[in-house]
């Protein structure tokens, strides 16, 4: 039997794969105790109609425009929203608060001492908006700050561009792919490995993208077609084939799994090309797809992408992992050449330290994206490395199964059409139960010492869920989480010519009133009463809804993927 590896999937562009043959995942066991552990309140419960803006509210995030020498004022990056303030307002049926202002490089200290004193000053929960889009770089709002809040009942994404037509290119789309709509709009799902040669890319084939597949080929969607793994996928992929192939006339889900390109600084040669290119996805053979290959053109248009690469979504100031190598580096664990050669090749590129860290950065290829008119509305990648260990976890108890389901249940809440800052939030609730059960190790592994009791934890599961904890903690939801996944049922407004609702919110009320009333026909009169209006207009609601479903199942008896 093979020794278990930890493949990373990192390459530098021009040399290829970072670590080709893995590290050992004995290493594992100099795991440091994560610092900011303690600090992080899990909770993940989802209350009731959730998806409803009407309830749940929605705010921005931007930056304090009080404090000197920041790149940006948070007031401009507002302004540069307006359009989308206004359309959430009629969503939720009541202004949006303003703006929360928030300072640069906080960290996880910080952020709960912010949540506790800003955020929960408002004594009213219902008036606390649960999705909350934040606005600007990392070292303009922390990456520590949203993931806090991320990791709380609350629903949280970030945009991030270089100009204010970027800004109003992505409000616009968003809510053009929020217009009501007369057909029904069948989606895709898409889920893509780049077969590069490389042990990490291969095993994330074999653990990750064809048992996906298979799972969800055998869950039913109703507007969301059988999974698709592009022919190109089983030979090695081009980025011509991948451009080509994500040009879809339909909103698609992607998952893409490869190596992100990464270096140091001085490998790149200036920050400049170091934030126009660190996390291009890497094809092998020294092809690459940067941000500049899908600025313009169609790609993904309304979809979303889930791109797992290392550092696909950002580079922090520190990284989660830098405390972890030096600790390596230093002790016996290091003791071999190859071993040191590998630890020094990941911390060359990795942020070394809070101390000289440098300015952290949202990468390049998802703002491209995401600014792009005909590109997705939304992204979820890492910020850091990304690890082969999320679903090809050898030294743990659980199943493949297990592993699965932190990707499939994401996929799974956007196939329902639900807000994207749902689905991100389906992918947070495992690293609560990991969170959990690891500081439920630390915890004891203290009280034992404490007592002057021998050590009575597996050390193997310990540094199983440290791993876990690290990996899944550097995901981020770039795009506004309010904004939904466009598939789904014809909207009645655009098929009935009546007075029609002017928000999904107010959509699902009378959409309660009329299922009501069709289990109970006598009592149509009395629910017309409660809801406000005559008998006549309360007739037109339910023709509108009728309308609507007979509409629907006319489609799905068209649909070819039925």
């Amino acid at each position: 039997m093979s020794e278990p590896r930890l493949q990373l999937l990192l390459s530098d562009p021009d040399s290829g794969p970072t670590v080709p043959e893995g590290l050992s995942a004995e290493l594992l066991q100099a795991a440091p105790a994560p610092s900011s552990a303690k600090k992080m309140a899990f909770r993940a419960s989802i209350l009731h109609a959730a998806h409803d803006l009407a309830s749940q509210k929605w705010a921005l995030i931007a930056p304090d425009p009080s404090i000197p020498n920041l790149r940006r004022k948070g007031s401009d990056l507002v302004r540069w929203v307006e359009r989308l303030v206004s359309h959430r307002a009629a969503q939720q049926g009541c202004p949006v608060r303003p703006p929360y202002f928030v300072p640069p490089y906080m960290d996880m200290e910080d952020a709960a001492h912010w949540y506790e004193t800003q955020y929960m000053q408002e004594p009213d929960p219902l008036k606390r908006p649960r999705y909350l889009l934040i606005l600007g770089d990392l070292d303009e709002v922390s990456f520590e700050l949203q993931m806090f809040l991320a990791s709380l009942d609350l629903f949280v994404g970030r945009i991030t561009f270089e100009t204010e037509e970027q800004f109003r290119n992505y409000v616009d789309k968003v809510i053009h792919w929020e217009q009501p709509r007369a057909q029904p709009v069948v989606g895709e799902s898409w889920l893509w490995g780049v077969r590069d040669g490389s042990k990490a890319t291969t095993l994330g084939e074999l653990g990750l993208i064809e048992p996906l597949e298979l799972r969800l080929k055998n869950n039913s969607y109703p507007y969301m077609g059988s999974p698709y793994r592009h022919p190109q996928s089983l030979n090695p992929p081009s980025r011509d084939s991948f451009l080509q192939a994500t040009r879809t006339s339909v909103p698609t889900f992607l998952l893409s799994l490869s190596h992100g390109v990464g270096k140091s600084v001085s490998e790149w040669g200036s920050v400049t090309r170091q934030r126009e290119c660190q996390g291009g996805l890497y094809f092998g053979s020294n092809e690459v797809l940067y941000a500049k290959d899908l600025a313009t053109g169609p790609f993904l248009p309304g979809g979303f992408w889930f791109y797992f690469a290392c550092f696909g979504a950002g580079t922090p100031r520190v990284s989660t992992y830098s405390h972890w190598m030096k600790i390596l580096l230093s002790s016996s664990s290091a003791s071999t050449e190859e071993v040191r050669r590998q630890l020094n090749a990941i911390q060359r590129v990795i942020p070394p330290d809070s101390s000289i860290g440098g300015r952290p950065f949202i990468a390049a290829l998802p703002q491209a994206v995401l600014a792009n008119p005909e590109g997705p509305i939304g992204v979820i990648g890492h910020v850091d490395l990304a690890w082969s260990y999320s679903f090809g976890d050898t030294l743990g108890k659980q199943t493949a199964s297990f592993h699965l389901s932190r990707f499939a249940d994401t996929i799974g809440s956007l196939a329902q059409a639900t807000r994207i800052g749902l689905a991100f939030h389906s992918l947070l609730n495992h690293l609560a139960a990991i969170n959990s059960q690891l500081l439920a190790k630390y915890d004891a592994e203290a009280r034992n010492a404490k007592d002057g009791v021998g050590i009575k934890y597996d050390p193997t599961e310990r540094t199983r869920l440290w791993m876990l904890r690290q990996d899944l903690g550097c995901y981020i939801l770039l795009g506004d989480p309010a904004a939904p996944f466009p598939i789904g049922a014809p909207t009645p407004s655009a098929i009935y010519s009546g007075v029609g609702p002017t928000s999904p919110e107010e959509i699902s009320r009378r959409e309660r009133a009329v299922l009501a009333c069709l289990a109970s026909p006598s009592s149509h009169d009395q629910i017309a009463a409660q809801c406000g209006v005559d008998p006549a207009t309360f007739a037109g609601w339910i023709a509108a809804y009728t309308a609507a479903g007979r509409a629907a199942l006319a489609g799905l008896i068209r649909s070819p993927a039925q």
